[in-house]
């Protein structure tokens, strides 16, 4: 039965929410009377009869809403709400805050009952968070009760979704079904490993009217198989035949060989029924096994098997249980030649029971095992909804981004200084995400948490929460305090490299200097030796040289051609510019007469 009203006889759940709004009611009061209420209804349910009680339908609000919390789906305006405690960003989520508008509300199916409308993008990316339904699961295996989750179904979902704020009108939500059912995927992967024999999918959109194209969508999400796909249990009948060709195998009458081609004409026989009897998905029949339980163990090395060990089961059935002498291992594929075997006597799909346990989550002890390690892989054998090609590469995307990745994981924008760098410390060094508050603001606030093991094992609480702003200030101080040693000593450095640098430069600079006077000296000397000739035939510029006055008799030299040469004297400015004014307004004086002048 689903759908069992989950308000309380009294309305006890109403109350202790709204107690719970108000401040008058904890979240532990909460969680417990809701924890009650899951309890007897439950407890009514089996003592009126019922062998297998719903689990996952009971919700504070609405299970569309559990639905959008279980994928992941929540809107950008709320993660900050959930990211912060599970519980008031839930209710944000349904009913708003001052700062936060909720989810639309509309009916389902057009009865009394309204929902809350999942909001959806082309961008959206889809989790799996099984926390909720996991835990009710166990809830109901310790009241002893056989439970079976349900679920409302993907193309539901989809279905009754809309697209996000700011998405075009026309987009599809329907198109995100590829990228959504890996979450569906793993949700039952952790309700099987949680105790789950039956999952329940409820897909109340799809007895409407539908399009081909939403009812392709529906077979692409059930594997391909129709819409009521049928089958059956996975044993058939152990025939006569069967068991006198085990005992002929034991006695030794007959080789493995022969035995083993009895067993494939047993399963053709039995494949064969099935085509005929016009069933979807096929079973092989299991001949080769005679009881489940001894057929592993004599699979397995660790394990001993009695001939006379025999032990009741029910009734007039009996089987040997193994015995376990040493540690476990598994030499060789027990079941898959019979499988492939099978898939090969038909085009219809054929069903194998893979059973895998040992050390993995805490939670659920799943493994999750790399491609390099699986045993087999046979490509396009079943209809599926990715290409081997497609599914690497998303696990080598998925491996990119993941938070205990090497790299520092998906590219983002934003103010924070440690996005992708920041790593928790209590649950094993994974990597924290950021929460911006105001996402609108040219500088939004920030923070960093981590949900790792909410998300891995459903503890329903963060691992940690940190306020950005404050821890980015810490990390700059301790980054600039501790490259202060180190940049006083390059700025010394630099300092003596740039002093090195001038003293180079004005060397430099000297010896073009020098080189430039050597270079004008012969033109100022050739200045200096104007021509002044006049009709005495004397030269202006032959005055004494330096050597004049000592050791030269007349105290002048010679000039190149014959010529007397006076003295240096036209070194400076005012020399130069009083022979200009000389050579102007006397140029028929005597030397001695311009000697006398220029020595005033």
């Amino acid at each position: 039965m689903y759908g069992y009203p989950r308000q309380g006889r009294n309305r006890e759940l109403k109350k202790a929410i709204e107690g719970y709004w108000k401040g008058l009611v904890t979240a532990d009061a909460l969680r417990a009377t809701a924890a009650d209420l899951r309890t007897a209804n439950w407890r009514q349910l089996a003592e009126a009869g019922i062998d297998e009680v719903p689990t996952g339908d009971f919700s504070y609000d609405d299970h569309v809403l559990d639905t959008t919390i279980m994928v992941g789906a929540i809107p950008e305006r709320h993660r900050d709400a959930v990211a912060g405690d599970a519980l008031d960003g839930y209710f944000a989520m349904a009913r708003g805050t001052q700062d936060v508008a909720p989810l639309e509300m509309t009916k389902w199916f057009d009865t009394n009952y309204h929902y809350l409308v999942p909001e959806l993008a082309p961008d959206t990316v889809f989790t799996a968070d099984s926390a909720k339904q996991v835990a009710e699961l166990k809830e109901a295996l310790a009241l002893g009760l056989t439970p079976r989750p349900v679920l409302v179904g993907p193309i539901t979902y989809l279905l009754l979704a809309k697209p996000a704020f700011g998405v075009a009108a026309g987009f599809d939500p329907l198109t995100l079904l590829d990228r959504l059912l890996p979450a569906y995927a793993e949700v039952l992967a952790d309700l099987r490993a949680a105790g789950a024999e039956w999952v329940q999918f409820d897909e109340p959109a799809l007895v409407q009217d539908r399009t081909p194209a939403e009812l392709n969508a529906a077979e692409r999400a059930h594997l391909g198989l129709p819409l009521r796909p049928t089958t059956t249990t996975g044993s058939f009948p152990q025939t006569a035949q069967l068991r006198t060709a085990r005992a002929d195998l034991r006695a030794g009458r007959i080789d493995t060989a022969a035995y083993e081609h009895r067993i494939k004409a047993e399963i053709q026989e039995v494949i064969t029924f099935q085509e005929t009897a016009g069933l979807d998905v096929l079973v092989h029949g299991e001949p080769e096994r005679n009881d489940m339980v001894q057929y592993f163990a004599e699979q397995l090395t660790g394990y001993l098997a009695t001939q006379h060990g025999w032990v009741q089961s029910y009734g007039t059935r009996y089987v040997r249980p193994p015995i376990l002498v040493g540690d476990i291992s598994r030499p060789e594929p027990m079941t898959v030649p019979w499988a492939d075997h099978s898939t090969k006597q038909q085009a219809k799909p054929c069903a194998a029971i893979l059973e895998r346990y040992g050390p993995g989550r805490p939670s659920t002890g799943r493994v999750v095992r790399s491609m390099d390690e699986w045993h087999v892989v046979l490509p396009g054998r079943m209809p599926a909804y990715l290409t081997p090609e497609r599914y690497e590469t998303n696990l080598a995307r998925m491996e990119a981004n993941r938070q205990i990745a090497a790299v520092a994981g998906a590219a983002c924008t934003g103010s924070a200084l440690l996005a992708g760098l920041l790593r928790c410390g209590l649950c094993g060094g994974h990597r924290m995400t950021v929460s911006y508050h105001s996402p609108a603001s040219p500088f939004p606030s920030h923070n960093y948490h981590c949900g790792y093991l909410r998300a891995s094992y459903g503890t329903g609480q963060l691992c940690q929460h940190i306020a950005g702003p404050a821890l980015d200030a810490y990390v700059v101080d301790q980054v600039m305090a501790a490259i202060a040693p180190a940049a006083l000593e390059v700025s010394l450095r630099a300092a003596e490299q740039a002093e090195a640098e001038r003293t180079a430069l004005d060397r430099l600079w000297q010896q073009r200097l020098e080189r430039a006077r050597y270079t004008a000296d012969p033109a100022r000397r050739q200045y200096q030796l104007a021509d002044n000739d006049g009709p005495g035939g004397r030269h202006a510029d032959c005055l004494p040289g330096p050597g004049a006055g000592r050791g030269s008799r007349s105290g002048i030299d010679r000039c190149p051609a014959g010529r007397r040469r006076g003295p240096e004297l036209f070194h400076e400015p005012t020399t130069v510019g009083r022979v200009r004014m000389l050579g102007t307004k006397a140029p028929l004086a005597s030397v001695r007469y311009i000697r006398h002048h220029l020595d005033r």
